[in-house]
């Protein structure tokens, strides 16, 4: 997935480099994420016991990733674009920490579901699986090769339960994004993204030079400034008399 995920960032870029393509590949990212989950949890209801081949899963996920590459190219030029160029700073720093914020926040929440789920089924009086072997599964997955065969699909199952819960949150939140990125298309918008991308630059190079010399300006004006109380203090206006 982190390697369907690189590549898609990667991309998202260069679909965009000669022209801006960047509200259709957002959407094209968000379908792609809406598809992978979307056919992973078709597959846990299409199959009774919840197995999933692992190829099969990992085509799947990759499929999400590169999705998820698309979209975080696609955010990140759609802000360098449509901001102004005193804004793009904030602008840039706004996806970076909505993309750490909503990676938090989403690693967060399947944690939750997925301790929640495992000590709900696995902790109950009808559980096989002990007090101490349940805090043991829970520290580390490992741990389930140690216990009997009837116990070990016992929580294999709960596990596969869990995180089709997972997958259905994901899908939800994938589906609102898809709607959302719906409303990113322009139609008078820039036509190329390099060329936004180089007036940024040179906007910035302008305003570097302005201020170097507005700062020479500056510290000029303020010498003279100096210069000026001091010939017109009392004690500067006293010196040729001490010297006659």
């Amino acid at each position: 997935m982190l390697g369907a995920c690189a590549f898609g960032s990667f991309l998202g870029g260069a679909l965009s480099k000669q022209s801006n393509l960047t509200s259709q590949t957002l959407v094209a990212g968000n379908t792609l994420q809406v598809a992978g989950l979307a056919a992973i949890l078709g597959l846990f209801h299409r199959r009774g016991d919840g197995a999933l081949g692992l190829p099969l899963l990992l085509g799947l996920t990759a499929l999400h990733g590169l999705g998820v590459g698309l979209a975080f190219a696609a955010c990140t030029m759609i802000a360098a674009i449509e901001a102004r160029e005193g804004d793009l700073a904030a602008a840039q720093g706004a996806v970076a920490q909505a993309r750490v914020f909503g990676g938090a926040l989403g690693l967060a929440t399947c944690t939750i579901l997925f301790s929640e789920r495992l000590q709900r089924e696995l902790g109950s009086n009808g559980s096989s699986l002990g007090r101490e072997e349940l805090v043991q599964v829970l520290r580390n997955l490992m741990a389930v090769l140690n216990l009997p065969d009837e116990v070990r699909h016992e929580v294999l199952t709960v596990y596969l339960n869990a995180f089709k819960g997972q997958i259905m949150v994901m899908t939800v939140v994938a589906v609102v994004a898809l709607v959302l990125s719906l409303g990113t298309y322009r139609r008078s918008g820039p036509r190329q993204v390099i060329g936004v991308m180089v007036r940024h630059q040179e906007l910035a190079a302008a305003r570097t030079r302005g201020g170097d010399h507005g700062w020479e300006r500056g510290a000029k004006g303020e010498d003279d400034r100096m210069r000026g109380e001091a010939e017109m203090s009392p004690i500067s206006s006293k010196r040729p008399v001490i010297h006659q």
